[in-house]
């Protein structure tokens, strides 16, 4: 078994010769929540986002099959691997900016980013994964209109957290994506000491500061990160900026790497 998520369990099984992740469902393929991440899965075509292989419904048992990433979920990886060298964890931010990038062009809002739900492969490249409580917009333009609040605690927007009303919108992603880019310079979950939710929890989601960045965080990277934690949403900067100021700091690092 590879996994336990919230719909099921996730096992490692051979598809014409092609080792791949299979999600047996416990509840009916039927169920909206299912399919709808199934449709939405069925309209990526992004080396940045997992693949659906397909999926299957055989009397009471249902399952997806998805392409499978041999280096598991980023936040195990990081907290087992502390010595990763930082081209290969500026190259996964870079990852998953492309792939946050590509599920906004295409009218999806992710709204539970985080770093278990991005993937490695061998070559420790990463991938999205797990729609379950994403959104998918008619119209891609919007930053307004998404879903009820969804996603998890310690990576959420703070505007996600002042009522239960509040919309996921591309510009809470952005939010999370902070936190993701922070955990590949620090090898920590955000808040790891801190019980989520708490009162001490949402003082500091509130303030300007969320968490310490590491000094040895590249200077770009770092300027990214406060930006994407900006309490207010529309002051967070667009994924075409954070893509091509950390594309320019990678090059440098990438020469140094060599070098």
């Amino acid at each position: 078994m590879l996994g336990k998520g919230g719909f099921g369990e996730v096992y490692l099984c051979n598809y014409q010769g092609i080792e791949v992740a299979v999600k047996y469902m416990s509840i009916e393929i039927n169920n909206p929540e299912i399919q709808h991440e199934i449709f939405l899965l069925s309209r990526c075509n992004s080396k940045f986002v997992v693949k659906l292989i397909g999926y299957c419904h055989e009397q009471n048992n249902s399952a997806i099959v998805l392409e499978y990433l041999p280096r598991g979920d980023l936040s195990t990886f990081l907290s087992k691997h502390k010595s990763t060298p930082l081209v290969n964890r500026y190259q996964i931010g870079l990852d998953v900016v492309c792939g946050i990038s590509y599920l906004h062009r295409n009218g999806i809002i992710h709204a539970d980013i985080k770093s278990p739900n991005v993937l490695l492969d061998e070559e420790l490249r990463g991938k999205i994964t797990d729609f379950g409580v994403s959104k998918y917009k008619q119209s891609s333009e919007s930053t307004t209109i998404g879903i009820a609040k969804a996603g998890s605690y310690r990576w959420m927007a703070p505007e996600l957290e002042e009522n239960d009303n509040s919309k996921t919108t591309k510009l809470s992603d952005i939010f999370s994506l902070g936190m993701v880019l922070w955990e590949l310079m620090s090898f920590v979950i955000p808040f790891a000491n801190i019980t989520v939710p708490s009162r001490k929890y949402y003082e500091i989601t509130r303030s300007e500061k969320k968490e310490v960045i590491p000094p040895s965080t590249p200077a770009v990277f770092a300027q990214i990160i406060n930006a994407c934690w900006n309490n207010i949403p529309e002051q967070r900067p667009s994924l075409d900026y954070i893509l091509e100021n950390l594309a320019l700091e990678f090059s440098n690092i990438q020469r140094e790497a060599v070098q």
